[in-house]
């Protein structure tokens, strides 16, 4: 039986580790993975603005992937991971649009297939604007990098997302959510996706 690695991706204060933890609680018997701040007490890297920058921020987060991966079972049929290398790629995607002289992303591209990340097979995305974003991140108190709240940036990030990630990885099952309605339609939405996939796969 095929194993079906899950990525919830999406921009900031989109719901992901909200529905990370509501799906692990009606699904019990799929593998829940936190994101990667549950894997470190060192604050991630600051914005690159060098390539040798770009570099040590891909080994920071090839590291927290290797041992978020420690404790998964082989024989799990279903892993849900908040954010996955996808993010890492968005990121350095939006980085590059900022900075083309940079090119962290095409960076990045070439060195993937040397590592050995947990790749994901289907891509759940919760789609924010950034009205919503500005809203949610009024009642939030945790330290985020203020790029991730500019528009420019999260424009490029929702293009990654939108047309380079399947540019890319064209076998990569994605879903997309709008994350801007209620949370029971969103959990509801992200549940359905997940039952149907297992049932295909035990077919």
């Amino acid at each position: 039986m095929d194993r079906i690695v899950v990525a919830l991706e999406g921009l900031i204060h989109a719901g992901k580790t909200t529905l990370l933890h509501t799906l692990g609680q009606k699904l019990p018997w799929i593998v829940s993975v936190e994101e990667y701040s549950e894997f470190t007490r060192e604050r991630f890297p600051s914005i690159p603005i060098t390539l040798v920058d770009v570099e040590k921020a891909w080994s920071f987060f090839l590291e927290l992937e290797s041992e978020r991966q420690t404790g998964i079972a082989h024989d799990a049929i279903v892993v849900l991971l908040d954010r996955s290398v996808l993010s890492i790629l968005a990121y350095n995607f939006a980085i590059e649009q900022l900075n083309k002289a940079l090119q962290a992303f095409s960076w990045s591209l070439k060195t993937l297939c040397c590592k050995d990340w947990l790749f994901p097979t289907v891509c759940i995305y919760l789609d924010i604007s950034d009205k919503e974003i500005h809203n949610r991140h009024l009642t939030e108190i945790s330290y985020y990098q203020r790029i991730l709240l500019d528009s420019v940036f999260n424009a490029a990030m929702r293009n990654f997302y939108s047309d380079k990630m399947l540019e890319h990885f064209p076998s990569l099952q994605v879903f997309r959510i709008d994350a801007c309605q209620d949370l029971k339609s969103v959990h509801h939405e992200a549940l359905c996706i997940i039952e149907a996939l297992l049932k295909k796969v035990i077919k």
